[in-house]
């Protein structure tokens, strides 16, 4: 135990060897002992204390500044109009900028960015085209900071016969900042007091830098929703986070979830193609087994796509009435690609329809909420890691996931599933 107080700051130590990020999913490991998991949790609250109790010092510098102090009762004493700005300073809980370390209670109206790395990649391996659908995947460290302040770190950074180098000059420097992680992009939050002009300007900023890294990929609803796909298969497969980017583990990732998801959900408010997405979705949903439910398997818009797209457009009720169908969708595919992961048949290569459906429920929470979703990714993460992952067969799933109300015996539910699809042969004939 005298060790994790060690392996945390070095989990804090910027460095080529990416020293921080191999601390960091080191301390997830020892996190699957339960007294290892609270001394982790304990080491990381002193630092966040720490980091409050820094910031609290730099806001007492600011009114030191200005001729002014807290007293013992927390209360800032000043005279006049001056009292009436300070009081405007207030305590940081949620994100904050690492460059100026206050956030969206000290300054309300300078947009928020997560660093990220984005990199063009095959959107489904298991596409069965000679020439695979390209789309993106985005990782990061979870580094947030004022695009303002980034902007100004880059300038600050740059002699005056620099300034006119490429974007790539940009992203080098930048790196030196997001603890030597490579990043190309700078993904905005939108705060409650941000206006929708100025958000949409940071996000259209931050479309332009995706092009640029994935040699004009098209950015798009569609790859948004790919892009969160291929983020969560990294965590059920267990596959790295930090092999493209340098840097940034499970944690870090997992706070990035809901961002990517809202930025997704920005998107298809913009396509206009809610409805349209909706009705495909629950077509889909409630198909009965048929030789589709094998094909899918191998198609870019298929059930792991589809499964996404849900999370985009329905609603928690909307949800709890189709996971059961999702579930089997999923383990339909499961087993077509297991038993078969490199079918050429021609029936398989057939096109697929998509479809969502209006979504803005999300849009409040995400803005005013920061602070309480990475507590809340924490717990996804650690429900997923020491729960989920240890998960031996489908019986202990369904227990774990609590299905044992729609799904009272899970071996026969699975016979059954199995036994409705049809063949692969009889599949192929039909093509």
């Amino acid at each position: 135990m005298n060790i994790i107080p060690i392996i945390h700051r070095l989990e804090q130590v910027s460095s080529d060897e990416h020293v921080g990020s191999l601390a960091e999913n080191l301390l997830e490991a020892l996190c699957t002992n339960d007294a290892a998991a609270k001394r982790v949790q304990e080491v990381r609250d002193f630092t966040r204390a720490e980091k409050k109790r820094l910031a609290m010092a730099t806001r007492e510098k600011q009114l030191d500044a200005l001729g002014m102090r807290t007293n013992e009762k927390g209360q800032v004493t000043a005279k006049g109009s001056i009292l009436q700005k300070i009081e405007k300073l207030r305590e940081e809980t949620g994100l904050t900028c690492f460059i100026c370390r206050e956030g969206y209670a000290c300054q309300p109206s300078k947009v928020l960015g997560i660093y990220t790395f984005t990199k063009k990649t095959n959107v489904e391996d298991f596409e069965m085209k000679p020439r695979k659908t390209q789309g993106y995947t985005t990782v990061t460290h979870f580094n947030v900071v004022h695009v303002d302040c980034h902007s100004s770190a880059i300038r600050s950074s740059r002699g005056r016969d620099e300034w006119e180098r490429a974007s790539r000059d940009e992203w080098e420097r930048a790196s030196l900042q997001n603890a030597n992680t490579r990043c190309n992009g700078l993904l905005p939050l939108w705060g409650p007091d941000i206006a929708e002009a100025v958000f949409t300007l940071a996000m259209q900023r931050h479309t332009t830098y995706m092009q640029e890294s994935t040699q004009r990929c098209d950015i798009s609803f569609g790859n948004s929703i790919h892009d969160l796909k291929l983020l969560l298969n990294r965590f059920a497969w267990e596959k790295s986070f930090h092999e493209d980017a340098g840097g940034g583990g499970p944690q870090s990732n997992m706070h990035l979830v809901p961002y990517l998801l809202f930025y997704s959900v920005y998107m298809l408010i913009s396509s206009r193609s809610a409805t349209r997405e909706d009705k495909t979705l629950v077509t889909y949903l409630t198909t009965a087994p048929n030789e589709k439910w094998l094909e899918c398997a191998y198609e870019v818009e298929g059930p792991l796509y589809l499964g996404v797209l849900s999370l985009a457009i329905h609603n928690l009720e909307t949800w709890e009435k189709y996971k059961i169908a999702h579930m089997k969708r999923l383990l339909a595919i499961a087993q077509v690609r297991h038993v078969s992961p490199n079918v050429l048949c021609k029936a398989l290569i057939t096109s697929s329809d998509r479809t969502p459906k209006e979504y803005s429920v999300y849009k409040p929470y995400l803005m005013k909420n920061d602070e309480a979703m990475l507590k809340n990714t924490d717990k996804i993460l650690s429900t997923f890691t020491d729960e989920f992952l240890p998960c031996t067969s489908f019986s202990e799933f369904c227990d774990v996931a609590g299905l044992y109300e729609s799904i009272e015996n899970p071996d026969e539910f699975l016979n059954e599933l199995l036994n409705s699809l049809p063949s692969p042969s009889s599949s192929s004939s039909s093509g």
